[in-house]
């Protein structure tokens, strides 16, 4: 037997949406998708946020203790007591009565000026927040104008390594001392001359200890990584275009001064100076005044802690931050920074986040010498 349906029947089984319902339908899954968006988009947001917050920590508490390691070793040359650091000179090693010269070569365009180096007396030394990228390279040639952020101080720390040598290489300067006197060599002058020459220094133990001599000059630079002269120079189209604020050194690497970088984002940066008391005899080992203008020549010997204040910002801008209506103080009361007023473009400096991290070191081989 055929069963024929008819097509009223064939109707009443039909089933589907109306144009109303399918709109509804859409409506609601574009909110869905707009507020999954919207979840997604802030939590890339409060990531980088979050990202970027712990990069500008990492760089600050990296540039600070390398800094503080070379501020607590500044003025170490060994066994040399409290006469001082200025009896530390270069070995006589020909035997006449000289002491022999500086073996940098400034000649070379590797040095920050002849007898810079060595100048043991001054094993604190800085500049002001007075300088411009052409005074700077003025007084230490081997800081380039380009690789110098004007109106940012220069610290200089001069010292020893903590790690004793037995064997001196060629091409690294040393410092031997006793409790009297000490000297600086070139590893070379050493092995090359006989075990009891006479400009070597004896103590109680036989041979006086050695260790590696130590230069470093911290200052700030316009760029991380520099694309001109050679990778060597900062640009405009440096870090892609946004040059990236680096806190830099020139470091005594063999007989050369060589620029290293430390960490990002190093905006601003003062030093303060912790003196001691200007008369010899209350002298205690503790700071008695801060001063953020270098001390004079005479009081150098006075710097017995320093404090570094940094001011470091993301590696990026954020489009979604402003930063125009914050101002900065670095340590003495006065604004260090401030974002100018509207309007501010997407990638201008105020869209960037920025904190100040602060912390004071002591100069244990100064401040130690005036304890009692």
């Amino acid at each position: 037997m055929i069963i024929r349906w008819h097509p009223i029947w064939i109707g009443r089984f039909q089933k589907g949406l109306t144009l109303i319902e399918v709109m509804v339908s859409m409506v609601i899954g574009l909110l869905l998708l707009i507020a999954l968006g919207t979840m997604l988009n802030n939590s890339i947001r409060h990531f980088k946020i979050s990202d970027d917050f712990s990069r500008l920590q990492e760089n600050a508490v990296f540039g600070l203790n390398v800094i503080g390691k070379d501020v607590r070793m500044a003025g170490f040359y060994g066994r040399i007591g409290a006469a001082g650091s200025g009896d530390v000179r270069m070995a006589d090693v020909d035997g006449n009565g000289v002491p022999d010269d500086d073996p940098i070569a400034a000649a070379a365009g590797t040095d920050c000026g002849a007898g810079w180096a060595i100048d043991t007396s001054r094993p604190v030394f800085g500049y002001g927040e007075t300088l411009s990228a052409a005074d700077a390279h003025a007084e230490l040639p081997c800081i380039s104008t380009t690789n110098f952020i004007p109106n940012s101080p220069i610290l200089i720390l001069r010292g020893a390594d903590g790690v004793r040598v037995t064997t001196p290489e060629n091409g690294v300067l040393y410092v031997q001392s006793t409790p009297a006197s000490g000297i600086l060599f070139e590893g070379s002058e050493f092995t090359g001359t006989a075990a009891n020459a006479s400009w070597k220094l004896i103590d109680e133990e036989g041979a006086a200890k050695i260790y590696p001599y130590l230069v470093r000059a911290y200052y700030l630079r316009p760029c991380s990584r520099p694309t001109g002269t050679g990778g060597t120079t900062c640009t405009a189209a440096d870090d892609d275009g946004r040059p990236i604020p680096t806190l830099v050194r020139q470091e005594l690497s063999g007989l050369d001064m060589v620029e290293q970088a430390v960490a990002e984002g190093v905006e601003r940066m003062r030093i303060s100076y912790g003196l001691d008391d200007v008369t010899v005899s209350n002298r205690d080992g503790m700071p008695n005044q801060y001063v953020t203008i270098p001390p004079t020549a005479a009081d150098w010997s006075r710097v017995v802690t320093i404090r570094i204040a940094m001011l470091i910002r993301s590696s990026t801008p954020d489009r979604n931050y402003r930063d125009d209506g914050k101002q900065y103080d670095l340590g003495n009361g006065a604004i260090s920074f401030a974002c100018p007023a509207d309007p501010i473009p997407l990638d201008a400096d105020c869209r960037y986040h920025r904190h100040v991290f602060t912390q004071t070191f002591q100069v244990r081989n100064l401040s130690q010498r005036w304890e009692r």
